[in-house]
């Protein structure tokens, strides 16, 4: 923008100049909000398609008293 402020007149290559790091700017901020949006989906993932499920405890498996608590592995 050094040309404009001299008193240059606006052509063709300024303008485009102008608009392409006009966009580059705004891809930037995008990008910028999208990591911290991203940031705080993470700390609190939400599905709604299976929340119903695993937010209930009703639906929360019961350990009988006499079952084996062992954790077996097979190698």
């Amino acid at each position: 923008m050094p040309s404009l402020l001299s008193g240059e007149t606006l052509d063709m290559s300024v303008m485009q100049n102008g608009l392409v790091a006009f966009v580059g700017v705004i891809l930037a901020v995008c990008v910028l909000l999208n990591l911290l949006f991203n940031k705080v989906a993470a700390k609190d993932p939400k599905d709604k398609k299976t929340d119903w499920f695993f937010q209930e405890e009703k639906y929360d498996r019961k350990l009988d008293e006499r079952a084996d608590k062992n954790q077996y592995r097979n190698y």
